[in-house]
This record gives C-alpha cells, sequence and structure tokens, in this order.
C-alpha cells in the first residue's frame, strides 16, 4: 500500500510541479561556454544544476517504476504500469528509457 501511494505521490509532483514541457538536459549538455560572468550568468548556472539535478532524480524514478513492473506482485506491477503510462503520455522526458520496457514483452 506504502508502495502504490509512493508511485502516485512521485508521479503527480513530477508531471504536476516538477517537469516541464520539454526534455531535460544534464549539466554538461547545457551551453556553458555562452554563461556571463556575472550575477545573471550565476543565475543561470544554478539553473542548469537544478535542472541536472532534477533529470537525474526523474530519472532514478524511472528505474524504480521499471523494477516495479517485473516484480511478482501483480498489484505494484499494475501500479508501475500505469505509472509509466502516465508519464510516457504527458511528458516527452525519459522516453527512451519509457518505451521500450521489456516487461511488457513478458505481459503477452
Amino acid at each position: 500500500m506504502l508502495f502504490s501511494q509512493a508511485i502516485d505521490a512521485l508521479k503527480e509532483i513530477f508531471l504536476v510541479a516538477l517537469l516541464p514541457d520539454r526534455k531535460l538536459k544534464f549539466f554538461e549538455q547545457q551551453p556553458l561556454a555562452a554563461v556571463l560572468a556575472n550575477k545573471e550568468g550565476t543565475r543561470r548556472l544554478l539553473f542548469y544544476y537544478v535542472e541536472d539535478c532534477l533529470k537525474k532524480r526523474y530519472s532514478s524514478f524511472v528505474t524504480g517504476l521499471e523494477e516495479c513492473s517485473r516484480d511478482n506482485l501483480e498489484f505494484l506491477k499494475d501500479k508501475a504500469l500505469k505509472a509509466m503510462y502516465d508519464l510516457l503520455r504527458s511528458k516527452p522526458e525519459q522516453v527512451w528509457q519509457l518505451s521500450p520496457c521489456e516487461c511488457w514483452a513478458d505481459e503477452q
């Protein structure tokens, strides 16, 4: 029951509050050479850092969902697959990790 509630809560937080309607970038993928050495540049670097952390946390969540989708407990597997579907449908982030899920082949 706690796993189910945690999955629902994290899914809602990511979908409603944290994920933008674009793909996130890792810190290394940002245009760092274009950042100026002033207060605005510092803010931009901080924004890039927060985006990097968010992308890593979301990736960990998706990995956890993928692991739950292979669990022997049907309710947990079902909850994880539904959450993965909602995430895939709503936000483009991690589509490469969500769509080729091996667990869907097990269901057939």
